[in-house]
């Protein structure tokens, strides 16, 4: 368990953290511009056929490894800003989070609604809908219009982050009892899921993901020797049984074998344990799309999907559409990250920076962004 300690002290990125955040991304987009587009215009393309037969089918892993994808962002969360709340005070990780998530996000969304108009489409019925998005407080209320495809794990990172300023404001450094208290608040969420209301089911159904962040969490108190062993297994099987009470209550589609959220999240975990073992380094696409990956999150169904149909119009064939729709992807996911993710993280740190707090972080390791 001394990874964690090495990049902590050597001021260097953690490269298993980026090797798992650029796989996460690239599989989010296999299962959307390939996976989830193929399905819904009825077409086939061998190489989806073989990963499909040969790989996903036999493993039973669901979503053409778009949940796998999504489990090792929400594992890495979980560990990243287990850390991240450690070195920040309750204001400077409120605003920064909220920097974090938000600017770029708001910029995600009116360039889906501009794309949407030049296909015809419509994501919103107008101003008010396209507002709420951006606040993500759509994903709570009904009824639930979801203008930004992804949007919906955000809501789901920033549930935890609540829980985690919480637990810097009131908590400190007392981890077990905070670990204790977002295990039972997620699991009584869960059981009242149905009590008041379909607005508090939503965010019910929201709720029900944090325990997977939570596993991250775990996981990084126990690499950097916070917690022992015991309370490890305790509290990992915990949040593995209120993982399972979620799915049972709430995400019932998703609890068959031949269809598993849980299935998929355990081969997530273990490569998520392994990679953080051996340290696994990113070669250079997977780093690059490490770097670039919330913005690639954000822009990659809006930019990608109509890519692909201008391609299906034109009669290109799907491997030439999907190479230009990439490309077009990584190009504005750049643009997202230079122009507005970068100085919206610059901006946070200006503003919640001291004298104090840069005396104490001094010879201390940069944090890698968070997708």
């Amino acid at each position: 368990m001394k990874t964690a300690q090495r990049w902590a002290q050597a001021g260097e990125r953690i490269d298993f953290i980026d090797s798992l955040r650029g796989l996460a991304v690239l599989l989010v987009l296999w299962d959307h511009l390939v996976g989830s587009y193929l399905t819904r215009r009825h077409q086939s393309w061998w190489p989806h056929e073989l990963i499909s037969k040969y790989v996903n089918k036999p493993l039973g892993i669901i979503q053409d490894f778009g949940w796998f994808g999504v489990c090792l962002f929400f594992l890495i969360s979980g560990y990243v800003i287990t850390h991240v709340a450690q070195r920040e005070t309750g204001s400077q990780f409120t605003i920064r989070r909220l920097l974090r998530i938000y600017p770029p996000l708001v910029v995600a969304i009116l360039l889906a609604v501009a794309l949407a108009s030049l296909s015809g489409e419509t994501v919103a019925k107008g101003w008010r809908e396209i507002l709420w998005g951006m606040t993500l407080l759509n994903y709570v209320r009904v009824p639930q219009n979801a203008v930004l495809g992804v949007a919906w794990t955000l809501v789901i990172e920033m549930a935890f982050y609540s829980l985690m300023a919480l637990q810097t404001f009131f908590f400190g450094r007392r981890h077990r009892i905070a670990v204790c208290l977002n295990l039972s608040l997620c699991i009584l969420t869960i059981a009242c899921c149905r009590r008041f209301g379909d607005d508090f089911f939503l965010l019910a159904a929201s709720i029900a993901y944090v325990p997977y962040l939570i596993v991250g969490q775990i996981i990084y108190l126990r690499s950097r020797g916070i917690i022992g062993n015991y309370f490890t297994v305790a509290s990992g099987v915990v949040a593995f049984l209120a993982i399972q009470y979620g799915i049972r209550e709430i995400h019932a589609g998703f609890r068959p074998l031949n269809n598993s959220y849980l299935l998929s999240f355990i081969f997530a975990l273990s490569l998520f344990v392994v990679a953080m073992l051996i340290n696994l380094k990113p070669v250079r696409l997977i780093s690059f799309s490490a770097e670039i990956s919330y913005s690639l999150y954000l822009v990659h169904g809006p930019v990608g999907f109509l890519v692909l149909a201008s391609g299906f119009h034109l009669g290109l064939p799907f491997s030439v559409s999907l190479l230009l729709a990439i490309a077009a992807v990584f190009v504005v996911a750049v643009a997202l990250n230079r122009l507005v993710e970068r100085p919206s993280q610059a901006l946070a740190r200006r503003w919640t920076q001291t004298r104090k707090v840069i005396s104490q972080e001094e010879g201390k390791a940069p944090v890698p962004a968070l997708h």
